[in-house]
């Protein structure tokens, strides 16, 4: 969860203060939580995993992209997402 990254993020800030700062790794995870969430949709929607109804659309950047959203009906699209 975000709060169990923010407390491994705060060990990190409090180990090197010189080399990280709380703001800056929050940040850095909530980026990477979005750019793991397009990339796993991404692969799952082309490959035909889940179908389409268990998509949204969303723009990031300019652009286009499918991501899973909770489904109730597709018990494989919750599992991820709760990963």
């Amino acid at each position: 969860t975000l709060r169990q990254s923010w407390r491994h993020c705060y060990k990190i800030t409090k180990f090197s203060q010189n080399f990280c700062d709380i703001d800056w790794c929050l940040q850095s995870l909530v980026v990477i939580k979005k750019l793991l969430a397009i990339a796993v949709s991404g692969i799952t929607y082309l490959r035909g995993i889940f179908p389409g109804r268990a998509y949204g659309t969303r723009n990031v950047e300019d652009q286009q992209v499918m991501v899973l959203k909770e489904e109730r009906s597709c018990p494989g699209v919750i599992q991820i997402l709760q990963w």
